[in-house]
């Protein structure tokens, strides 16, 4: 068994598998295949010409704290259910992020089903997201700024809504016009839809949806305000006529009745550093402080660091491991709440109250990408 980059003709039995696992259709596989399929920045375990496990890549900025991060996003990921309990997926993500590292790319995220299960990669929660979800009942009439959306005409409307949104979440994907354009056609390959918010000619916010027999599915709503939010769950819940309703949010989104009792947080993006010094270097952090880190996936992440990405030989103020790191640079925990679950040590109490000070926590988010 082998883990090595992925090649154009491993296609067909990675579509299989993608099948096998996800239950996606024919359209959306033939649309990736197209769009979004790319072997250079894929893995597999193979024996020999078998493929026994599956990660699709795609290169994207993130924003991290307001600063770009070459990053890799990650979907797909699985593993023929003969093949399961072999650890080889360990395997594949272990080479994939020493892969990374040698290719120059700091960084990979992803938005897992079960979180936990990439743990022992030190792929750790990122980011959090509200869920919606329920049948829909009384609801209010919908609001009269909410418009069904057409995708061509509407386009720099929702990318500009997008933006907006990717400037107040650090762990959400940089998306340009072409990646914008990419994920619009995602949804609508297989029969997605768009609602948007507009008021004075101007759109600042959206909801792709899909209308489907048992409910209405919302993969992304992004808006500027709670009320403009409420505005388009509302249009999806009307739509709904009692059928139920499910919408993905941002976690810092606050509905008001009906809404409300119907929207629970759950972990949303994962992230794994693949060059420490490199994700350091690019999101920064108070001079004369160092952190000590343990990476067992990357052992060149591993050592002394100043919070600039430089080599250091002076004592640390902490130490945590590479996926808490992470956590710890998104804004998702500061060093104070990390420590206090037991999951970094301080070892310098004054210059951790520097590093607590220059990387407090902040909202966090990521649209689906994949």
């Amino acid at each position: 068994m082998m883990q090595r980059r992925a090649r154009g003709a491993d296609w067909p039995q990675v579509r299989a598998l993608w099948k096998e696992c996800f239950g996606d259709s024919d359209r959306f596989l033939d649309w990736w295949e197209k769009n979004r399929w790319n072997p250079d920045y894929s893995y597999v375990s193979s024996d020999g010409d078998r493929i026994c496990t599956s990660i699709q890549g795609w290169p994207f900025l993130l924003n991290v704290r307001g600063r770009a991060v070459d990053a890799v996003l990650l979907a797909g990921i699985s593993t023929r259910p003969d093949c399961r309990g072999m650890g080889l997926m360990n395997k594949t993500l272990r080479f994939l992020m020493n892969d990374m590292r040698l290719r120059g790319i700091p960084a990979v995220f992803h938005t897992p089903v079960d979180p936990k299960v990439y743990f022992r990669a030190l792929h750790y929660t990122v980011s959090d997201g509200l869920l919606l979800s329920g049948a829909a009942q009384g609801e209010a009439e919908p609001d009269p700024a909410v418009r069904e959306g057409d995708i061509s005409a509407d386009f720099e409307g929702i990318r500009a809504a997008y933006s907006a949104a990717a400037s107040r979440y650090s762990g959400m994907a940089l998306r340009t016009a072409a990646d914008m354009r990419r994920k619009a056609a995602d949804y609508t390959c297989d029969g997605g839809k768009l609602k948007v918010y507009e008021k004075d000619g101007l759109i600042t916010g959206y909801a792709f949806y899909y209308d489907l027999d048992e409910g209405v599915v919302c993969p992304e709503c992004l808006a500027s305000s709670d009320g403009e939010y409420e505005a388009l769950c509302g249009a999806l819940s009307a739509m709904a006529g009692g059928r139920k309703v499910s919408a993905k949010l941002p976690p810092d989104v606050r509905l008001g009745p009906p809404f409300a009792e119907r929207a629970k947080a759950r972990p949303k993006g994962s992230m794994g550093i693949a060059d420490v010094g490199a994700v350091l270097a690019a999101v920064g952090g108070p001079e004369g402080c160092a952190v000590e880190i343990r990476d067992e996936i990357v052992p060149e992440n591993g050592g002394i660091w100043t919070l600039n990405g430089k080599r250091a030989d002076i004592p640390p103020c902490a130490s945590m491991d590479a996926g808490r790191l992470a956590q710890l640079l998104c804004g998702y925990k500061s060093l104070s709440e990390l420590a206090g679950e037991g999951n970094a040590a301080i070892l310098d109490p004054e210059g951790a109250k520097r590093i607590d000070a220059a990387l407090p926590k902040t909202p966090c988010w990521v649209a689906d990408e994949y």
